[in-house]
């Protein structure tokens, strides 16, 4: 009893402090478990390799690994990473204790490129906070406090490295978070809009965002001009929105179908998709008795929580067709992500590190220029990809060096 006290003290004493060690769990004797296997290990400074399974990434300056690609989920008061492989047919997870329970973690984003997640959380009320955590150190900071303000959604944009929250009657950029000389700051981005989901393609320079209910807008993040792509029935609800920036293609799922496509059934959750620029509507797969909340895109599935059930589901783009995946929960997931390739838009790539023997320095190659094979995509008419997104996404030097040929 002692004991339960004393942590009971602790959680709370340190959730005061604008920066916080992650709990977790503990790591068994074969350095199996608690998130043990998210890391390559036994890091040096100048390794030049990794020794984790495949898919495992060396960073750009050849002394650390990248945690490999999880699906990462929120629930009352932790970030959980889910496993790639199923162990005794359960897909095992590693939780990390954000807050005290009465917290409720909203939305997520991820920066794969800084090994950082930016989540939105509230005890309730009109009063948000954003925290941004630290996955190489297993630490979460204090961003931003919104007060007197609904929010419902947030995204990261990788190229100016930048936070967007999606507000009651705004969208807010969030920057400066980061950087030591300065305090984080909230500008208004776009005004007189409100927003139920959010989402965005960094190297396009396009955000997309669910309005008024059932009204799907494209921003020129340049400009800031709106366009809009998707304009559904007038009862119907777009719930979430994810990408596929390799494809220009925009997911959504809206409790209602449209009349001018299908009058079949209008009274169950349905998967869609269509291209960025409204173009190739088409209908993925209808959920009865679910209510997609939170959704997210990763090679050719659409991976989405249930908020009628403690439930995650996977959807195949080819097969169209859904399945429950083996995860062992314990409460509602409110929001769902991916944390793996930044954007998704680089595709296919590789990395070599080499070390002269006469030089402690190694050579460091990357090649981020091939998209992924879209094999998932059927119709191939209503298949179109932006290749001048591509275009010198292999660095300065394109050329791969004869150190770095394998």
């Amino acid at each position: 009893m002692a004991a339960m006290k004393y942590l009971l003290c602790f959680l709370v004493f340190i959730s005061v402090y604008q920066y916080q060690v992650l709990a977790q769990e503990s790591c068994n004797s074969d350095k199996r478990g608690g998130g043990c296997e998210m890391f390559c290990r036994n890091v040096t400074q100048n390794q030049t390799a990794c020794d984790c399974k495949a898919p495992s990434e060396l960073s750009a300056d050849g002394k650390s690994c990248h945690m490999k690609p999880h699906l990462v989920y929120g629930v009352i008061d932790s970030l959980v990473f889910v496993e790639n492989d199923t162990v005794n047919e359960k897909i095992p997870t590693h939780k990390w204790l954000l807050k005290k329970t009465d917290y409720i973690v909203h939305y997520i984003t991820q920066d794969y490129e800084g090994s950082r997640i930016f989540c939105v959380y509230s005890a309730g009320g009109r009063s948000y906070k954003i925290d941004m955590i630290r996955i190489g150190k297993r630490t979460r900071e204090f961003m931003m406090e919104f007060e007197n303000e609904y929010l419902y959604g947030i995204a990261y944009d990788h190229i100016e490295q930048e936070v967007f929250v999606a507000g009651e009657k705004s969208i807010h950029r969030v920057i400066d978070f980061d950087r030591s000389d300065r305090n984080t700051i909230s500008q208004i981005f776009l005004k007189n809009i409100t927003a139920r989901s959010i989402s965005i393609d960094s190297k396009s320079r396009l955000m997309f965002l669910g309005v008024n209910e059932a009204d799907l807008i494209r921003i020129n993040m340049t400009d800031k001009t709106r366009t809009t792509i998707f304009k559904s029935n007038i009862n119907s609800k777009i719930k979430a929105i994810t990408l596929d920036r390799t494809a220009d293609k925009i997911f959504w799922t809206s409790d209602e179908f449209r009349n001018d496509i299908d009058v079949n059934n209008n009274k169950n959750d349905t998967l869609w998709m269509m291209n960025y620029d409204g173009t190739c509507i088409e209908f993925i797969d209808k959920e009865e008795s679910k209510t997609p909340i939170s959704i997210v895109f990763w090679q050719g599935f659409l991976y989405w929580s249930d908020s009628q059930s403690k439930r995650i589901y996977k959807t195949s783009i080819e097969e169209k067709e859904t399945e429950e995946m083996e995860i062992q929960l314990d409460a509602n997931v409110f929001t769902i992500d991916f944390y793996g390739n930044p954007e998704n838009y680089m595709g296919q790539w590789s990395q070599w590190a080499e070390v002269n023997q006469t030089q402690t320095n190694s050579t460091i190659c990357r090649r981020n220029c091939v998209p992924l094979n879209q094999t998932y995509y059927t119709n191939k008419t209503c298949f179109k990809q932006d290749m001048s997104k591509f275009i010198n996404s292999c660095g300065v030097d394109p050329v791969e060096k004869p150190a770095c040929s394998g």
